[in-house]
């Protein structure tokens, strides 16, 4: 580890950001009011609840073509 001391560490990249938000469900009420919330929470309160309707958003469940049995 010669050469290291004092050198700054890198830091992670960023995991979530705006680009990255997950995106609504078209038709789905649920995803919309998140959306809606979401939005209302970004332009008043703050990124903590921004960050919790994307994860619930995330967390949403939709069913796929793929899950049905």
């Amino acid at each position: 580890m010669t050469g290291d001391v004092g050198k700054p560490q890198s830091q992670a990249p960023t995991l979530w950001g705006p680009d990255l938000e997950p995106t609504p469900v078209e038709g789905c009420d649920v995803c919309a009011a998140l959306v809606r919330q979401r939005e209302q929470a970004r332009r008043s309160i703050g990124a903590l609840s921004v960050r919790e309707c994307n994860r619930e958003l995330r967390a949403h469940p939709h069913r796929r073509a793929g899950d049905w049995k």
